[in-house]
């Protein structure tokens, strides 16, 4: 099965479910690369899709949740990384991008 990389960010109002949310995403194996943007690295299909499972249940069944509260999930290349990178490239980004995404094979 196809393995890929994926950018996952939220916008979630309250602070409970945000960090349910979190605790979800590093659950599966995502790796934090700012507060509400998440790096899935190497995942199919199946456990993306276990995963939006979760989240969509955990976000409806949340007594806080709001109709304004979004998460987005975006496929990316190896290739497309240097084009995301513009600025503030601190040391646990570039650890996080060179192990997960460079040393792919």
């Amino acid at each position: 099965m196809t393995k890929q990389h994926y950018i996952i960010s939220y916008d979630i109002s309250n602070h409970s479910l945000r960090n349910k949310m979190a605790k979800l995403l590093i659950r599966h194996g995502c790796e934090r690369v700012q507060k509400s943007v998440f790096l899935a690295a190497n995942i199919n299909k199946e456990e993306l899709m276990q995963m939006k499972a979760e989240a969509k249940q955990l976000m409806q069944q949340h007594s806080a949740y709001r109709p304004t509260d979004s998460l987005i999930c975006f496929s990316i290349q190896k290739q497309s990384i240097p084009d995301m990178l513009w600025e503030g490239n601190t040391m646990e980004l570039k650890r996080i991008l060179e192990e997960k995404l460079f040393v792919l094979i």
